[in-house]
This record gives C-alpha cells, sequence and structure tokens, in this order.
C-alpha cells in the first residue's frame, strides 16, 4: 500500500526498445557508502550495524538510511577497504555470516531482524515483492492501428471486369 524507491542505475534506450535497470533504494546507497577500517567489537546487531554506518565516508553526500535490527548476538568483525554493502551480505566476515538475520527494505529502512514474517509457504515471484527488477521490453508486436484489407468489387465493376463471385 506504501510506494518503494527504486534508483535507476542504467537506461539504455534504442528506436524500439527502452532497458531500464533500478535497485531499491538501500543497495544502491550502501553501495556508496565506503569503509576505511571500521571494527564494530564485541557488538550485538543494531550497535555492530550502527558502527559500519557511521564510520563509513560517503564521499560529502548525505547518509539516509535508517538502521534497525533486533539481533542480541555478540560479535566482532573488521571491515577494511570495501563498501558498507559488501560488509553486510559479501565479505567473509559480512554482518549476514556473523550475526546472522533476515533483510527487509522499505523506502530509506533497512532492517536485518533476526527473523521476518514466519514461513507460510508463499514464493517471491516476477511482479510480487521484489527489491529490484531488470527487464528487456520491446515494441516490435505492438500493435496500435489495424487497417482492414479485403476485396473491393466497384473496382472490378468499373474496368469493366466481372466480380467471379457474382457470376
Amino acid at each position: 500500500g506504501e510506494d518503494e524507491i527504486f534508483r535507476i542505475t542504467t537506461v539504455s534506450p534504442t528506436p524500439f526498445i527502452i532497458s531500464v535497470i533500478a535497485f531499491q533504494i538501500t543497495i544502491t546507497d550502501t553501495k556508496t557508502l565506503w569503509l576505511t577500517d571500521i571494527r564494530p567489537t564485541k557488538c550485538n546487531g543494531i550497535n555492530a550495524l550502527q558502527h559500519m554506518y557511521d564510520g563509513a565516508n560517503s564521499m560529502g553526500f548525505n547518509k539516509e538510511i535508517i538502521l534497525k535490527s533486533d539481533i542480541n548476538v555478540i560479535s566482532t568483525a573488521y571491515y577494511q577497504l570495501l563498501t558498507l554493502h559488501d560488509a553486510l551480505f559479501t565479505c567473509d566476515q559480512s554482518f549476514i555470516n556473523r550475526w546472522g538475520g533476515e533483510v527487509y527494505r522499505h523506502q530509506y529502512n533497512l532492517t536485518i531482524n533476526k527473523q521476518l514474517g514466519e514461513d507460510n509457504g508463499v514464493t517471491i515471484r516476477e511482479n510480487k515483492n521484489l527489491v529490484g527488477f531488470e527487464a528487456n521490453l520491446t515494441t516490435d508486436e505492438l500493435c496500435t492501428v489495424a487497417i482492414g484489407k479485403g476485396y473491393d468489387r466497384s473496382e472490378e465493376r468499373r474496368v469493366g471486369k466481372e466480380c467471379p463471385r457474382c457470376v
């Protein structure tokens, strides 16, 4: 029921196709925050997230992400020369590997909690619950005008020929 915020990262127009790639705003923003040397030590989830976020270099741009976590696991990690996104999700000592949790993104809110929701058998499908979307659209098959074409008997009569259906 609420709007989501995506940042367009690539637009590739051609005469018949416009290809657009966009990611949820917290994904693109965490990829622009740089961690030179950040060491959350003996922290729970929210304290580790806040320590990383506060120490991230935004290269002079505003930091707009709001971090939340209910994880009470105490752990330590060292992040040097990588993006906040890599520190959270992809490196060996990533937040997800050290503290665990499930990720929820909504607008500028990035939440990593012990558990989100419950397993009720629902699966993520195209056009439903997506955090990113990539599509290639083509107008080759698009029809906006239909022109009918049929047999014109009056034309044959004018030139002196008889219509084969009327004989």
